[in-house]
């Protein structure tokens, strides 16, 4: 099969990052010791295994007691403890991270930073930031709660990302059409979910 790089982990120092979090887009879950990838050949190595159809988007270190949040194309959102995903081998397939409804996918995925906003982004270039705090922590593979007004999709197109941000943070959103839009996230409305 044809690859592509989807996603890219920095990692200064093995010791800091205890572990690895894999997400597709269909929403399985995958916690790896990041200890795994410590030796990698030039050709690389297996990271997870995927169903038929599945793509792997989404990698994040983590420390072994932070919080995930999940988001969905549909406009929900999961928030949920990170042990709640037992660290596996790397030829795992994964557990479900969140229940998705037949037409959604995972479009979203980050490490909770409490004090930070998740911000979205719609297709159509609708975007707001909402604290943390506003989204209780659940069980892992649940529906989530909404986070984006799910009646208005039509107007504003389906949520392309969901991540934490800080309000000091500077984002850039590009375009089909290939424009980069720069700007600083406490320019971007902070409402509620």
């Amino acid at each position: 099969p044809r690859e592509t790089v989807t996603s890219l982990v920095l990692v200064e120092d093995f010791s800091e990052a205890r572990y690895i979090s894999l997400l597709t887009t269909q929403g399985r879950i995958k916690r790896v010791e990041l200890s795994e990838f410590a030796s990698v050949r030039p050709s690389g190595i297996i990271a997870m295994n995927l169903d038929p159809g599945d793509e792997l988007s989404w990698a994040r270190t983590t420390s072994g007691d932070q919080e995930l949040i999940v988001v969905t194309a549909g406009g929900l959102a999961l928030r949920f403890d990170e042990n709640a995903v037992r660290p596996m081998g790397r030829a795992a397939a994964g557990v479900w991270a969140i229940r998705l409804r037949p037409d959604d996918q995972v479009t979203g995925f980050d490490v909770v930073n409490p004090d930070g906003d998740l911000l979205v982004v719609t297709a159509k270039g609708y975007g707001k930031r909402t604290p943390l705090s506003q989204y209780a922590a659940k069980s892992r593979y649940t529906q989530g709660i909404l986070t984006i007004d799910h009646t208005r999709l039509d107007e504003t197109g389906p949520v392309i990302t969901g991540r934490v941000v800080d309000p000091d943070d500077q984002i850039s959103l590009i375009t089909t059409g290939g424009i980069i839009i720069r700007m600083r996230v406490s320019d971007v409305n902070q409402m509620g979910r």
